[in-house]
């Protein structure tokens, strides 16, 4: 579980005699920012019946089920909640994983998010297209020591997927030409982050030679050439 956390700075009356009795002023006792947990609730779903899912997993901090009709709640194990940002996995059997990120509001910590997951079948055919930048393709090319990003993107039955893990393996003889930064990244919405797909870091060596990534996501992979020059 991954969480940045907002921090709150409570300044108190020193006691005894503080600068308000000085001043015939009274010092207000400032009050708990909240006595909430962070809440999250929400549906899990087949993505492509719409049925509901019961039994799945949520997981983050601490680990929540969902009901007979796929609904959720799910609570930070901090209390008082702070805000912050949270990422949650959903789970089920015979379903492709979900990750996502969900941002609880620092300023309304006690305000209950909402955040859907609508789960792939683990038998449903993905695709996966990779681009250097903006551009759909199976080749790059870097000079030697050069760095660059491939992005990969999920569809599936044609619709756009966040939050897919997935994870990269250069071949044994191409590691002596490149490295990957991360080796696994999760796509996120649509139209962030390079269109929305999962990021991986390349650095190519000082030595020319071409290279395989194995990029796997679900059940389907997608070998693509990086050559350096």
């Amino acid at each position: 579980m991954k969480k940045v956390i907002g921090y709150c700075l409570v300044v108190c009356g020193i006691v005894g005699i503080g600068l308000g009795e000085v001043f015939g002023e009274v010092t207000p006792t400032p009050s708990p920012v909240s006595d909430c947990f962070c809440s999250v609730s929400g549906k899990v779903t087949d993505a492509i019946t719409g049925k509901n899912i019961g039994d799945a997993i949520i997981v983050g901090e601490n680990t929540s089920y969902t009901s007979t009709d796929g609904s959720y709640t799910w609570s930070g194990l901090e209390i008082p909640c702070y805000g912050g940002t949270y990422i949650l996995t959903a789970s089920a059997k015979n379903y492709i994983s979900q990750t996502k990120t969900i941002a609880i509001d620092d300023e309304k910590p006690c305000v209950e998010e909402t955040l859907d997951f609508p789960l792939i079948p683990s038998s449903t055919q993905l695709s996966i297209v990779t681009l250097g930048g903006e551009i759909e393709t199976s080749e790059f090319t870097y000079p030697k020591n050069g760095k660059g990003v491939i992005t990969v993107t999920v569809t599936a039955n044609g619709e756009w997927r966040e939050g897919m893990l997935v994870t990269a393996a250069i071949g044994k003889a191409g590691k002596r030409y490149v490295s990957i930064t991360n080796p696994y990244a999760f796509t996120t919405k649509r139209g962030e982050f390079y269109k929305g797909g999962a990021l991986f870091g390349i650095q190519a060596e000082n030595q020319s030679g071409k290279a395989r990534i194995v990029f796997k996501a679900g059940n389907t992979k997608k070998s693509v050439i990086v050559e350096v020059k």
